[in-house]
């Protein structure tokens, strides 16, 4: 005790337990009797004019405790001091609340502060405890949240609203500050745990399989991911199949009677519905809910407990996984009930089948970006079939890339839906079924639209110098540009190298003579020409660019797919008919469509479609402590056939792109 006297004390205090019990105070005590609860302290001093040492603990709780014994510990677990009530209580929490408190350890003498050393745990384990106490609440701050925003809102209005401190210019740089510091805390905190939604926008030609990413970690197969699928050319409807890290789909149009073949983009996204991951609520906190049922037609979604929202106001998505042609909605404040059948001949039938689906509150997207993506940008529901979802002022989105993807869900009786996007807006219409025919929708459609990727800069065709900051890492994606489709004319020369089209450019990423990478230009289709019942020739459809490693360097190859080779098949008198050009394999560098046929008997001497251009992705990390430029050249589109009359001209194809984002290592 000498020692202590002279040289003081060193307390390493690390946590305070809550409990519930009623006794009398033993100074033999080693613990609580009834305990409840353990939290962190998050600070303390030693007040000497108080002779006491005060400190602050914080602690969420789901229920009403009557808080009787309270005990502080040190970082070895061992009892420092014990306080409690032979009856009664100190405080009662409340329900579904966080909460901080205060306490002080009074001393019988007085005390010199110098000589005791207050020392807490590792700031590495209290913002463990923080995040998780943070992340185990929907909404752990409301009342600061509120607070603030209004804050905000009314400094904005006014002119000047502290004419003795600060100018409202100055202010609202403060506090765009403030808010960006913000969310750079946020977005750190979700770098602790692992992502809870991915999604995309795939090419797909009928059946496909979609691999999610490498940082996927759950499987499939247990339900625990509700997935959803739209797709965006004319269809009926789909099917799918789940796998562990992948699922397959087959998505069909409709001829007459009979399903058909698809191809165009097909929106897709899996999001966590399991109800113990924080991170869902983080990454997506207008979710409502999500799940996946077994349904024989009739689908039933109830409003969660504990909640005061009004299910009329959500966007509502669903996905059924089997073979279908549509479904209805209905919905009242306080549920969600939808019929789903499917189709034999012209007469609807009863479905079978898992169903994924979601309700999600409203967004208008003019407010902060998601944290982290895929994030939800805008939802809502419209009245109509035909609607567009448009870009909101100031928003520098582009629809055309394939990094937004579009879901949507229509609640009367339909068959299925087209869009089609610009950049600022998507359009969407949905038709109803008349027999064979398309016919007239009526009802509401639930819309959503997520950004697949965060931020990252968009080349299109052009030569560029990339500057890579000292120990940063660049993300790259290049895509080659597409084929020019080819025409079809009458011309008694029915061979000769004028038949070809032009390839599409190459995109090619260098760094001196250490770094060369190129996703290759797709080829151009071949002319259809007609001469006479004996003399003519058919399209040749183009092949998809060739991606090309002649020096990776200290780059990491991420993935590399080639492009698609144009839809015309060759070499025989009875064409399908079908001139696309090559879908892209990534985001634009679509191969041009070929012409229409001018054969008398419509059915040879189609002009080629072009193919598509190749995709490469990898990362460069430059670990020294100067910048390094690389040189990169976007490809464009190959030139156009000229054919008169342009009914039988074939078209360009797409200018390549390059998405380049750049990070600290």
């Amino acid at each position: 005790m000498l020692d202590h006297v002279d040289n003081g004390y060193d307390l390493s205090l690390v946590s305070v337990k809550l409990g519930t019990g009623n006794y009398v105070y033993d100074p033999l005590a080693q613990g609580l009797k009834t305990p409840w609860a353990e939290f962190p302290l998050i600070n303390g001093f030693v007040d000497t004019d108080k002779h006491c040492m005060n400190f602050i603990a914080s602690g969420q709780t789901n229920s009403e405790i009557k808080v009787s014994e309270i005990g502080l510990f040190d970082k070895n677990g061992v009892l420092f001091a014990l306080i409690c009530k032979e009856a009664g209580y100190f405080f009662q929490t409340e329900k579904a609340s966080f909460f901080s408190f205060s306490f002080s350890i009074s001393f019988d003498q007085k005390i010199d502060g110098q000589k005791i050393k207050l020392s807490f745990q590792p700031q590495n384990t209290i913002l463990s405890a923080l995040l998780k106490l943070h992340t185990q609440h929907k909404d752990a701050h409301p009342q600061y949240k509120r607070f603030v925003e209004v804050l905000f809102q009314q400094h904005i209005n006014e002119y000047d609203p502290h004419n003795q401190y600060i100018m409202k210019s100055d202010f609202e740089s403060t506090v765009k500050g403030y808010q960006e510091k913000l969310m750079g805390l946020i977005k750190l905190l979700a770098e602790f745990f692992e992502q809870s939604i991915f999604g995309g926008v795939n090419q797909v030609n009928s059946n496909a399989t979609i691999t999610l990413p490498d940082n996927f970690k759950a499987n499939l197969t247990t339900l625990n991911h509700a997935l959803f699928l739209t797709p965006e050319a004319g269809h009926e409807a789909w099917s799918l199949t789940r796998a562990g890290q992948a699922f397959s789909i087959n998505v069909f149009s409709r001829s007459g009677t009979n399903r058909g073949s698809y191809s165009g983009p097909v929106n897709w996204l899996a999001i966590d519905s399991t109800v113990d991951n924080p991170m869902v609520d983080l990454d997506m906190p207008e979710l409502v809910a999500a799940g996946v049922k077994s349904s024989s037609g009739a689908l039933k979604i109830t409003k969660p407990e504990n909640s005061d929202i009004d299910l009329m106001k959500c966007a509502v998505l669903m996905t059924p996984e089997s073979a279908h042609e549509g479904w209805e909605i209905s919905r009242n404040a306080a549920e969600v009930n939808s019929n789903i059948f499917n189709r034999s001949g012209t007469t609807r039938i009863g479905y079978g089948g898992n169903v994924s689906y979601a309700l999600i509150k409203p967004r208008d997207g003019k407010g902060q970006d998601p944290i982290r993506f895929p994030g939800l940008l805008m939802s809502g529901v419209s009245e109509t079939g035909n609607f567009s979802i448009a870009r909101p002022d100031g928003k520098k989105w582009d629809f055309t890339s394939q990094n937004y993807i579009v879901l949507i869900t229509p609640e009367g009786s339909h068959e299925a839906w087209d869009i089609s996007r610009t950049a600022a807006k998507i359009d969407i219409s949905v038709y109803g079924r008349s027999g064979t025919d398309r016919g007239v929708y009526s009802g509401k459609v639930s819309w959503a639209v997520f950004q697949a990727e965060g931020d990252f800069d968009l080349y299109r065709a052009g030569t560029y110098p990339i500057t890579i900051p000292p120990y940063s890492k660049v993300e790259v994606h290049l895509v080659g540009a597409g084929g020019s489709g080819a025409g079809s004319l009458w011309a008694s020369n029915i061979s000769g190298n004028w038949l070809k089209m032009a390839a599409g450019g190459d995109t090619v990423f260098s760094i001196d003579n250490q770094v060369k990478l190129t996703a290759g230009g797709g080829k151009g289709g071949y002319r259809g020409v007609w001469n006479n019942g004996s003399a003519y020739l058919q399209g040749v459809a183009g092949e998809g660019g060739i991606c090309t490693i002649d020096k990776l360097g200290e780059a990491t190859l991420v993935g590399q797919k080639d492009g698609e080779k144009a839809y015309l098949e060759t070499a025989h008198d009875w064409c399908n008919r079908d001139t696309r050009g090559g879908l892209s394999v990534y985001r634009y560098g679509q191969g041009g469509e070929g012409g229409y046929t001018v054969e008398t008997r419509k059915h040879r001497c189609y002009g080629a479609g072009g193919g598509s251009g190749a995709h490469l992705h990898f990362t460069y990390a430059n670990k020294s402590n100067k910048a390094i430029t690389a040189t990169l050249v976007v490809g464009d589109y190959g030139a156009p056939d000229t054919i008169s009359p342009e009914l039988n001209n074939g078209k360009s194809g797409e200018a390549g792109c390059a998405t380049v984002k750049t990070s600290k290592i």
